[in-house]
């Protein structure tokens, strides 16, 4: 059975307000930047590693067969991937013009 048109229920507004932050998730993000942050120099060496490849080691000094192959685009990706931890990624948005229609392309310059 539906409520009366123009109540609320009793718990209505209760909620937190629109604009103040989820705790776990400012806790989460935080914790996330200290990992981050402590490990700059680790996560150097790692994307280096991925960038360059690792050839294994032999006794003589030669280094032998790769132990991983250079790949310095899945470098680029894993960089940008830790990026957006601490840049989020903007929304899109389309800009349309009246009634959805096409944005207006014509620029009028006057000289006065």
């Amino acid at each position: 059975m539906a409520a009366p048109k123009g109540t609320r229920p009793p718990n209505a507004g209760k909620g937190r307000k629109a604009g103040v932050p989820n705790k776990a998730t400012a806790r989460s993000r935080e914790v996330l930047a200290k990992i981050f942050e402590d490990n700059v120099e680790t996560l150097e060496v790692w994307l280096k590693a991925v960038a360059d490849g690792e050839k294994e080691p032999t006794a003589d000094g030669v280094n032998g067969k790769w132990l991983r192959r250079p790949d310095p685009g899945l470098a680029a990706r894993l960089m940008l991937d830790l990026a957006e931890f601490h840049v989020p990624k903007l929304a899109r948005n389309e800009l349309t013009g009246a009634n959805g229609g096409d944005m207006p392309s014509t620029i009028r310059v006057e000289f006065v």
